[in-house]
């Protein structure tokens, strides 16, 4: 949800929520009647009213369209997964697999930390790209670890996904003397 369906669907509420409370205070007594249909015999004859009741009733149209549109993207468009195609099909790679493979790819090279990757999936010509961030150990030589890094993880893409010459964008974050905690899965 971007930020005017958010601002929309806030003053949505708002307005709601106020009617809703007016209708309450109405009902519970507080205002008597007479003072009531004063206030809505004016409401009613100025323009204002007709002109925010009208972008009020066009925001809930809008709030309940957005409701039940969906985002109209395939699963693979949003990014949480990759189409590979290949000779025998179509294989479906999961993000989190090309994350876990590209982590491991990147750590096995010696003065690498840590790994964070983003992943791009592109279209046909460039099926994917891939940025990481890199914390390196202090001493290692940022070239040849960055070179490493590229080669190795464009073998393990290959190998696993059958894409050549995948980009690899990496940016060198930080120096660190401490080993990144590692989650250990249990299985």
């Amino acid at each position: 949800m971007n930020i005017l369906n958010r601002i929309l669907l806030f003053l949505l509420s708002l307005t709601v929520a106020a009617a809703s409370l007016l209708v309450l205070l109405f009902c519970l007594g507080t205002f008597p009647a007479p003072v009531w249909s004063n206030e809505l015999v004016y409401a009613a004859s100025i323009p204002e009213s007709i002109i925010g009741s009208a972008l009020a009733f066009l925001i809930s149209l809008f709030a309940l369209y957005r409701s039940f549109s969906g985002t109209g993207k395939s699963p693979a468009a949003r990014g949480s997964s990759l189409i590979v195609h290949s000779p025998t099909g179509d294989v479906r790679v999961e993000y989190a697999a090309v994350r876990e493979l590209v982590d491991r790819a990147a750590l096995a090279v010696s003065g690498v930390r840590e790994v964070k990757m983003k992943m791009l999936a592109k279209g046909e010509s460039v099926p994917l790209q891939l940025y990481l961030r890199l914390i390196l150990s202090p001493g290692t030589d940022a070239a040849r670890v960055s070179a490493d890094v590229t080669a190795r993880v464009r073998q393990q893409v290959e190998q696993f996904m059958g894409l050549k010459d995948v980009p690899v964008d990496i940016t060198i974050a930080g120096v660190s003397g401490r080993i990144a905690e590692r989650k250990h899965r249990v299985v």
